[in-house]
């Protein structure tokens, strides 16, 4: 698997471990595309009854939005009124003609999002939410390593 830079947030940290933890193995768009929709999945079902279907989609859109400032592809996913988006609707955004990695993509989205969620309801919620589904990812994390600063997504350029 490829290793994240060493100036990672942690929430991109966060984002690949829950990647590996739903069957990512190698750099190719259809097992980051399995991961990533299972990744998805089990987030919204598991954040449903906290924020809402309406919710988890405003947080994805956003997500993608934001992160389309990094991978143009990310602007072209299309976000569900109910539910995550679909194997296949994500194996065609993670396929970059650019040459971003599906797994740049898909880890890019997925920290946006946690980076979101963890700003709307706070990081120790975020990570109570998360355990109960990725009980051995979360095991070891703590909200406090998770402040503003350091999990908002930052991108080429910025200051951090």
């Amino acid at each position: 698997m490829e290793r994240l830079p060493p100036d990672a947030t942690p929430a991109e940290s966060l984002a690949r471990d829950l990647l590996s933890a739903e069957g990512y193995t190698r750099d190719s768009v259809e097992s980051v595309s399995d991961a990533g929709a299972a990744v998805l999945s089990r987030l919204f079902e598991r954040l449903r009854p906290v924020i809402g279907a309406g919710g988890f989609e405003i947080l994805l859109g956003r997500a993608a939005i934001v992160g389309a400032r990094v991978h143009s592809e990310l602007g072209n996913l299309p976000i569900p009124e109910v539910g995550p988006p679909s194997v296949e609707e994500l194996g065609r955004v993670f396929e970059d003609p650019d040459g971003a990695s599906g797994l740049e993509i898909a880890t890019r989205l997925l920290a946006d999002l946690l980076a979101f969620l963890g700003r709307l309801v706070g990081w120790g919620l975020t990570l109570v939410l998360l355990r109960e589904v990725w009980p051995d990812v979360i095991a070891s994390r703590d909200p406090a390593d998770f402040d503003d600063s350091s999990s908002m997504p930052r991108y080429r350029g910025e200051e951090s």
